[in-house]
């Protein structure tokens, strides 16, 4: 029940409504933190994951303004919001040997999108990593409402390739080099990594699911129309092949997935990241995280009326 005095609700009843449902993961939260009890690291493992709820939030805060307004430029956020949420009930879950690596890639990867987004929202669009200036004018033009599929194709088909392409590359690289784990040679971290990065390809199927739901919700396609739509967006829903000689995975060429193995090798060559205008991409765009972790704080002490000890 809603507690009046100290503004809080329990997570069961806040859960329960389809509404807020995609935080029932967040039962599994005090569980989780509880099984590094014994570590050194569950301090540091709270505070990374306040960060992530913080980031999720904010997802969420775009995610229901383009299902209340249809807003163009809110629906690559819509599908990051989704996919943030399934990386979130993976790393409750316990697939992750490494949480606190994951949520630093997660953050980081976050980062240089916020980035990019609040130079061009601040009018400073000159600042804008060409990526992403091509991926945010896509979602100013006006339409034709006949060619409205293939244009919501287009919109994602931007975010995509600005934050696979380039952004997750120079992410991973930087997650490496300011790794938790300081104390394991670089090569062997990211060979203990490599499968981790790969779990996540399990979540795509639920991602396009929900994203394809969202559309709908927002008034902007029909669910005949959504059928064609999610082939033709950058594949989230991915045709996986296993050779049956080799066992090896192979991949169509638009696949998010391939996409995310590409970035994994570019990540660990170390080399330099060369933007979609053929120049060096700048270094690692970095934001004051603490407003993410104190808002991640604020709603894991309102939702569990217990509190955050982690700073």
């Amino acid at each position: 029940m809603y507690n009046k005095k100290t503004n809080t609700h329990s997570i069961e009843e806040y859960t329960s409504t389809d509404k807020n449902s995609h935080w029932k993961s967040l039962l599994l939260y005090y569980d989780f933190i509880e099984t590094y009890s014994k570590n050194n690291d569950k301090d540091i493992l709270e505070e990374h994951f306040h960060i992530l709820l913080g980031i999720t939030l904010e997802l969420e805060k775009k995610r229901n303004y383009f299902l209340e307004t249809g807003n163009l430029k809110e629906l690559f956020p819509t599908a990051y919001f989704h996919t943030t949420v399934c990386k979130m009930e993976q790393i409750l879950n316990g697939v992750y040997l490494y949480p606190i690596e994951k949520i630093k890639q997660i953050s980081y990867f976050y980062q240089a999108y916020l980035w990019n987004r609040n130079q061009w929202e601040e009018n400073q669009k000159n600042l804008v990593e060409e990526h992403w200036t091509c991926h945010f004018e896509k979602t100013e033009k006006t339409f034709p409402i006949f060619n409205l599929k293939k244009y919501l194709g287009h919109i994602l088909a931007t975010g995509i390739e600005a934050h696979i392409d380039y952004d997750l590359p120079r992410a991973l690289n930087f997650a490496v080099k300011n790794r938790h784990l300081q104390n394991v040679e670089e090569n062997t971290y990211i060979e203990a990594i490599k499968e981790e990065f790969i779990k996540t390809e399990e979540i795509f199927r639920t991602v396009t699911d929900k994203t394809n739901a969202d559309i709908e919700k927002a008034g902007l396609c029909n669910k005949i129309w959504l059928d064609i739509f999610s082939k033709s967006y950058g594949k989230f829903l991915t045709k996986t092949i296993i050779n049956p000689f080799t066992k090896e995975r192979v991949y169509t060429d638009s696949d998010v997935i391939s996409k995310r193995i590409t970035a994994w090798k570019k990540a660990i060559s170390n080399q330099h990241f060369i933007g979609k205008n053929g120049k060096k991409l700048q270094d690692q765009p970095q934001i004051d995280v603490l407003h993410l972790k104190q808002k991640g704080k604020l709603f894991l002490e309102k939702s569990m009326r217990r509190p955050c000890f982690a700073s």
